[in-house]
């Protein structure tokens, strides 16, 4: 079975809410298309398979992907500071996608999202989300409206979701550190992996993942960029040398926990992610409908590895995460 672990999704309850919206974010439509105005520097009109659903199952039986765990789009709710927005957002997202879950088992695995702004309503999002919902696995961006992940009262969340045997995904929301990357796309291409390899260092260094022993953490993008600043990361010694508080373990015994996605569209950075992190870690994902199928999965199916690990980055290793059964 070949499981899509990174995709993304507008689901038409999330939608509607948009486009009753005239300041950031929101969306109109344009014919048969949808606009999605995310901020002052980012607007973009949405691939078909961004909200068609019969246009993703099309693209996934032509590429042979058996199943998505589909999560939400981004960035959306994330970049308004607006708590009630932020709640409403999360909860029509999370009933939409449990929908098409309950609906089509065999092709969708839903993710779930948390409205962080709120983080009693968090809890309580987090609990419906997956007691009542179905949803195993939640998606976190990076920074909610600036609000960064490793912040004290966010922590319940944290042993809430170990409580539930809950996956989170964390996934790159509008960096922070824009404004310096305006111009080129960069903040797109350069400040998302930024944003969320920031986030992952956050938890990691503020003893989340110490806590929380048992929590499964997902990064985005081949790991961001921490598979290749690990080194720096984690060196001891000398004036400006990493300093752990209290741990006296440097980041990599936690990174190393991490699963990570193939997303990235350099071979050389997947086999050099997949020696250091071990096959079992990395997973097949595309990032559609960002991007087309085809060459996201070619990557992996055009590695020059065994027949078990690339099987197992297809597909194993993602059902045995999210327990997905016949994988």
């Amino acid at each position: 079975m070949h499981i899509d672990t990174h995709n993304h999704f507008a689901v038409p309850e999330y939608i509607d809410l948009l486009l009753n919206r005239n300041t950031f974010p929101y969306m109109e439509r344009s014919g048969d298309d949808i606009i999605f105005h995310v901020s002052d520097m980012d607007s973009y009109t949405m691939p078909a398979g961004m909200f068609r659903l019969e246009t993703r199952v099309n693209d996934m039986d032509e590429a042979g992907v058996d199943m998505h765990v589909m999560s939400c789009i981004v960035p959306a709710g994330e970049v308004a500071d607006d708590p009630v927005l932020n709640v409403e957002l999360a909860a029509a997202a999370n009933e939409g996608i449990a929908k098409i879950q309950k609906d089509n088992p065999d092709r969708f695995l839903g993710m779930g999202t948390l409205p962080l702004l709120d983080p009693d309503a968090a809890v309580k999002e987090l609990d419906r989300a997956v007691n009542d919902l179905g949803l195993r696995s939640m998606m976190l961006t990076s920074n909610v409206a600036g609000k960064q992940l490793h912040e004290p009262d966010l922590w319940p969340i944290y042993e809430r979701a170990e409580e539930l045997g809950v996956v989170m995904m964390i996934h790159p929301s509008w960096p922070v550190m824009a404004k310096h990357l305006e111009g080129w796309t960069m903040a797109v291409n350069m400040g998302f992996l930024f944003d969320s390899s920031a986030a992952m260092m956050r938890i990691i260094l503020s003893g989340v993942m110490e806590k929380y022993p048992n929590l499964e953490f997902v990064l985005c993008h081949l790991g961001s960029t921490l598979p290749f600043l690990m080194g720096r990361l984690n060196r001891t010694g000398g004036p400006r040398a990493g300093h752990w508080g209290e741990n006296d373990k440097g980041p990599w015994e936690y990174f190393k926990r991490v699963h990570i996605d193939t997303v990235s569209r350099l071979r050389p950075a997947i086999m050099f992610a997949r020696e250091l992190m071990g096959n079992d870690m990395i997973m097949f994902g595309t990032d559609y409908p960002y991007t087309t199928i085809p060459p996201m999965k070619a990557d992996v199916t055009e590695l020059d590895l065994p027949e078990d690990d690339r099987n197992a980055i297809l597909g194993g290793n993602a059902a045995r995460l999210f327990g997905i059964e016949g994988g």
